[in-house]
């Protein structure tokens, strides 16, 4: 990614231009040289003069350049624009559907966080989602638009053909072959506590469950879950990792059907068997109520028989009879991190060096557990 953006070009010759630092007539250096000085690609100095033509700026006289509009030839005087003030956060199917993306009440107050630092820096935040037909619905090459959020899985392509010419930085679903900062979630990081703390309060036979086995979060969670049993040495079950993909419709993760889907087929070989687990680790709390309601049909009573750990948030933790025992991820803090890293990339390109944060879990207590 370029230590500059077209649009910082595009802000400086505007302003150049109206405060008449420019004259009329004067005529701009070529693209090659502008590409050198400013260390941006031809195709991004074409970006930032085809702006300025398109608001009367400058005209091209083919053959001779590129030259400033006189001033008495241009439609209105424009007001210099603030560029770059724009953060937009793309969320993409390939993580939530965009059913989930609206109508979710946590996620509205996620975007309502990221507004609270970005606005008294004087940066307006727009949010979109991006559909399994991977069609953006805005302009990412808009001068206006400083920086992305994303939050999903993309391709290395799909990121260099739409992102690389704006500063990035992804939320969760790390890869690596991406070239952006990231701000993550510790799931790695949840799955190794959680045996940690299950093990304090004397569990030993410690199972993990999810019903999306192939997504980036999960599979990160199942290192952590694998390296806590290790550091106990406790062994590593393959039946003891309980995992299935839900349903998916054109590569997109149908809506959850609350209260209709059963984990008991899941569960059932396992917890019919001689040595079945004492505590299980899920996804988070929607994943651990089923789970509940699934060893309730199987005999088997929470904590008594089976502890339960999962991702837990900080609110609406009480809308079912159980308080599920687990770590919070901090997903608004991750937000708010990102919020401010997208600043500094903005304001400090020069010296921004592509970066990895995790937020710490924090561990929340409940009763879905007990001492063994």
């Amino acid at each position: 990614m370029g230590i500059h953006t077209y649009y910082k070009l595009e802000k400086e010759l505007r302003m150049q231009i109206i405060s008449g630092f420019l004259p009329d007539y004067h005529r701009l250096h070529t693209e090659d040289t502008l590409a050198a000085r400013y260390g941006i690609s031809r195709s991004s100095v074409r970006k930032a003069l085809a702006n300025l033509e398109s608001d009367g700026l400058i005209f091209r006289k083919r053959g001779s350049g590129t030259f400033v509009r006189p001033e008495s030839e241009r439609i209105q005087k424009p007001e210099v624009k603030e560029l770059g003030k724009e953060i937009v956060y793309l969320s993409f199917s390939s993580l939530y559907s965009k059913e989930t993306f609206i109508h979710k009440s946590k996620f509205r107050s996620l975007h309502d966080s990221m507004t609270t630092i970005l606005s008294p820096a004087g940066y307006s935040f727009r949010a979109a989602h991006v559909g399994m037909d991977w069609k953006i619905p805005l302009d990412l090459s808009a001068p206006d638009i400083g920086g992305i959020i994303f939050e999903g899985n993309i391709s290395e392509e799909f990121f260099n053909q739409h992102f690389a010419d704006k500063p990035c930085i992804g939320i969760n679903c790390y890869n690596p072959a991406l070239d952006c900062s990231w701000v993550l979630e510790d799931s790695r990081g949840i799955g190794e506590l959680s045996v940690k703390h299950l093990y304090s309060l004397g569990y030993r036979k410690i199972a993990i469950l999810s019903d999306e086995a192939s997504s980036r979060p999960v599979l990160d969670t199942l290192l952590g879950y694998r390296a806590g049993l290790q550091q106990f040495d406790l062994p590593f079950r393959e039946d003891f990792v309980i995992f299935w993909d839900r349903q998916k419709i054109n590569g997109e993760l149908c809506n959850e059907p609350f209260g209709l889907c059963s984990f008991k087929p899941h569960l059932e070989k396992l917890f019919t068997s001689d040595d079945p687990p004492d505590a299980i680790i899920c996804q988070d709390k929607f994943r651990a109520e089923q789970t509940r309601l699934a060893l309730e049909e199987l005999g088997f009573k929470v904590p008594q028989d089976v502890g339960l750990m999962c991702r837990v948030s900080r609110t609406n933790r009480s809308s079912t009879q159980m308080l599920y025992e687990g770590f919070c991820a901090r997903k608004i803090e991750v937000f708010v991190q990102a919020a401010k890293e997208i600043i500094e990339d903005i304001e400090h390109r020069s010296v921004t060096v592509n970066r990895v944060t995790y937020m710490r879990p924090l561990l929340l207590h409940g009763n879905s557990v007990c001492k063994r």
